[in-house]
This record gives C-alpha cells, sequence and structure tokens, in this order.
C-alpha cells in the first residue's frame, strides 16, 4: 500500500493492520566451514585493523547450544549442511526473504560477491518446501533478505531499512508486490549496526529493543510509535548484539548472554529470556537473530 518513511504519513497503528500467525520453524546452517576470511563489515576486524580470528570449536558448540535452545523451547529447526568455501552461510537470515503469510520466498541479492553462492541454497530448501520463488527486477539491487526486513510481531505490517546492505528499490518491488501491506522504511545511520536487525529485534507487538543511534529522527518517531514499550539499549548491550535478539511467540526471548539489567527488564514485562553466547559469531558482525531464518 505504501513505503512510510516519516510519522506525519502513518495514519494507522501496528494494531490496525491484519493478524497472522506466528512463525513455528526456523532454518539454520550447520557451522562446520564458518569463518572469518574477508571484511564485510567493522566487526570483522580486531583492533590492529587484522581479520578477526575465528575459534573452530567454540563456534560449534555456541552454534549448538543455539540450536538445542531453539528447539528445547518449541521451535522446529531444519539445517543446512555445511557447505565449503561458504563461510558465512551459518547467518540465513541473509540470503531470503520470507512472505510467511502467503508462502513466497524472494531470493536476496547479496551485496558481498562470496556470498551469492548462499542464495541458490536457500532457493533450493524453500523450493523443496513447497514455497514460490520470487525474484528482483536486476542483480545489480542490493537487497539482503531479513538482514534489513522485519515483521512486525503478528502483524502483517513491514519494517524495512535502506543502507550498506539494501536499497530502496528491493523495497519499492515488495511493496508493489503487496499491495495491502504497509513498509515503515528507516535510514541506518551507524558504520558499525549495518542491518536493520542488528539494531531493531521486534518481540512482541509492543515491544522492541532498539539502537538509538542508528536511526535518524524520523525512524525514532515511528519505532516509538509502533511499539508503544520499546526499549532503548545502552551502548554495552548495542555492543552485545542486544539487538539482533529474536522472539518467534511473543514470550521467549533468544539473547546474547551478559545483559542481565535487560534480562530483568524483559523478565518484569513478561517475557522469557533465554540466554545463549554467540561471542564467535559476533567476531563477523551477527548474533542469534542473524543465525536462523523463520518461516
Amino acid at each position: 500500500m505504501a513505503i512510510i518513511r516519516t510519522l506525519s504519513e502513518w495514519q494507522r497503528r501496528a494494531g490496525d493492520y491484519p493478524t497472522v500467525e506466528a512463525t513455528q520453524s526456523v532454518l539454520m546452517a550447520a557451522a562446520n566451514f564458518f569463518d572469518v576470511k574477508e571484511a564485510h563489515n567493522n566487526h570483522m576486524r580486531d583492533e590492529n585493523g587484522e581479520l578477526q580470528k575465528i575459534d573452530k570449536q567454540a563456534a560449534m558448540q555456541q552454534w549448538q547450544q543455539l540450536h538445542d535452545s531453539f528447539a528445547n523451547n518449541g521451535l522446529n529447526v531444519e539445517v543446512l549442511p555445511a557447505i565449503s568455501g561458504m563461510h558465512d552461510l551459518v547467518f540465513t537470515a541473509n540470503p531470503s526473504f520470507i512472505v510467511p503469510h502467503y508462502r513466497h520466498v524472494w531470493c536476496s541479492s547479496m551485496a558481498h560477491l562470496s556470498r551469492r553462492p548462499e542464495v541458490e541454497v536457500h532457493q533450493q530448501f524453500f523450493t523443496d518446501q513447497g514455497f514460490e520463488i520470487k525474484h528482483l527486477s536486476a542483480t545489480d539491487i542490493k537487497f539482503e533478505g531479513h538482514g534489513d526486513g522485519l515483521w512486525h510481531p503478528q502483524r502483517l505490517l513491514l519494517h524495512a531499512a535502506v543502507g550498506q546492505r539494501s536499497d530502496l528499490c528491493g523495497w519499492q518491488e515488495i511493496d508493489d508486490a503487496y499491495p495491502e501491506l504497509d513498509i515503515l522504511l528507516y535510514e541506518l545511520r551507524h558504520q558499525d549496526f549495518y542491518h536493520l536487525d542488528t539494531a531493531l529485534a521486534c518481540l512482541d507487538e509492543k515491544t522492541t529493543l532498539f539502537i538509538g543511534d542508528a536511526f535518524n529522527d524520523d525512524g525514532l518517531e515511528l519505532i516509538n510509535a509502533a511499539f508503544p514499550e520499546a526499549i532503548a539499549l545502552s551502548d554495552f548491550e548495542a555492543y552485545q548484539f542486544a539487538g539482533n535478539a529474536f522472539c518467534a511467540d511473543g514470550h521467549n526471548v533468544f539473547i546474547e548472554q551478559g545483559c542481565d539489567s535487560l534480562y530483568e527488564k524483559l523478565t518484569a514485562r513478561g517475557f522469557k529470556v533465554h540466554p545463549v553466547a554467540t561471542q564467535q559469531f559476533r567476531l563477523s558482525g551477527g548474533s542469534v537473530f542473524c543465525l536462523k531464518q523463520a518461516y
């Protein structure tokens, strides 16, 4: 229906949109070949400018902990096999964009050449799952799936961002394909929070975690209008990747460990918090949300 950039343009509120079912399944990818081979974001280099060194054993253990936490709390977990040479395949949020209400999957157009083969892996998986596959009109459009596109919990409303990794024209094509859909559009402005899913974690219809420095004033106004109980993250929580948390059901929040004050706030609001360790993956710029694709 519309791409909305400012609060004055938005005549509705989240509760006015049709309800949709919560996702029940997540897609992960085995971490056997996970590594940092080139720098796609600021987190992938250390303080000396060198590529981060991954502890492969620790990464496998952390991946398994996250997998088990999902599975033990009611989610169906599917796993793509690891593929040699695809070091970032574990970050399954990026190579596809899911419209679960219609069982459509849009293939991403990744900003970095080394990640483009991941898209075909996702396309084959979702084809086998019976989804209808969609493609953007041009291959030079940057469009990184749910890295920059977040569904409002249980509502047919999309939060989307433009910035380092996704272009406006991609979201315009999504908007054209679904005339009934409104898209709240944000301009990301902080180099360290290069995807929307690193700066905005939608938990339930009224609650989100967000990093204030990642958005301009228009974006902040939209966030606070869409989520009346929004929680601003501290710098410490932001760099612990708390803005990359995941909540499928409006209750169980999977989030990086170590943010005790935030956990207390969430628990007081009725959420059940599941802290997990993703430190090795944070060295590559991703955490909980990045490591799964919900569908």
